[in-house]
């Protein structure tokens, strides 16, 4: 019971002391436990019945929750943007703002051509689930996250690792969700290491406004999407030779 409370934090990647606090219940099993032999059996009762009584705070965890949902710009009793997500009638209920830059991503792409199932990289490090909505195939993992921890580009060593294990022909005709400037996004520029450059052979072909809160920032960006303009066979070609030269 005492550790617990760490098997619950482990993995968060956040203050451990925070996600403990969330389940101090099981310290107070603990200490029951513990007193228990000491305490005798009337106060064991007691201690019980204190332990039930910190129950109470559950519900007032739960209800920070729905008011101030994590990464969230409005409570969950606001989320009534419905929309279809990913494919046609799955439905889903988001905040307006939210569901604003997600019809923004719909009709760019739309407008661009891009059909369902068509590989996409999202290098924005920051737009988890997008890809998935308007319908693209994650190229990589399903988010490439950006660099949320620190400064030293180790998001873009990570995405680079990733596009490894993706096969040349994949990377050839997958479209491109980028951020100049975004708060945790990945260099574009990676792409060289498999033989493309976003801006010879890529084509705007359209842009998003950022909505307050999304992954957690205020601010708001551009982001851009991009569709290939090779061949695939000239672009799967030079991925091929830029990889080759890499391991050599």
């Amino acid at each position: 019971l005492a550790v617990m409370p760490w098997v619950f934090a482990f993995g968060t990647g956040g203050n451990y002391w925070f996600y403990y606090g969330l389940v101090s219940i099981f310290w107070v099993l603990a200490g029951l436990i513990f007193f228990a032999p000491i305490t005798g059996k009337g106060a064991t009762y007691s201690l019980l019945s204190f332990a039930i009584v910190v129950q109470a705070v559950v519900p007032l965890v739960v209800l920070v929750a729905v008011e101030d949902p994590y990464y969230q710009p409005a409570s969950l009793r606001k989320s009534n943007y419905e929309t279809d997500f990913g494919r046609l009638g799955a439905s889903l209920k988001i905040p307006p703002s939210f569901g604003e830059y997600f019809s923004q991503a719909v009709k760019v792409a739309q407008i661009g051509g891009f059909k369902a199932g068509t590989p996409m990289i999202d290098l924005t490090g920051r737009s988890p689930g997008l890809l998935y909505g308007i319908g693209a195939s994650s190229t990589g993992y399903p988010w490439i996250y950006g660099n949320y921890i620190n400064s030293n580009n180790n998001a873009d060593a990570f995405a680079v690792e990733l596009l490894k294990g993706v096969s040349c022909d994949e990377i050839a005709v997958a479209w491109l969700l980028i951020e100049p400037n975004g708060p945790v996004s990945i260099a574009p520029s990676i792409l060289g290491r498999f033989g493309a450059n976003v801006v010879n052979d890529y084509q705007v072909v359209g842009a998003l406004r950022t909505v307050p809160s999304l992954g957690g920032f205020p601010v708001i960006h551009n982001q851009w999407m991009l569709k290939p303009t090779r061949t695939q066979s000239e672009a799967s070609a030079r991925c091929h030779s830029a990889r080759a030269l890499l391991d050599n």
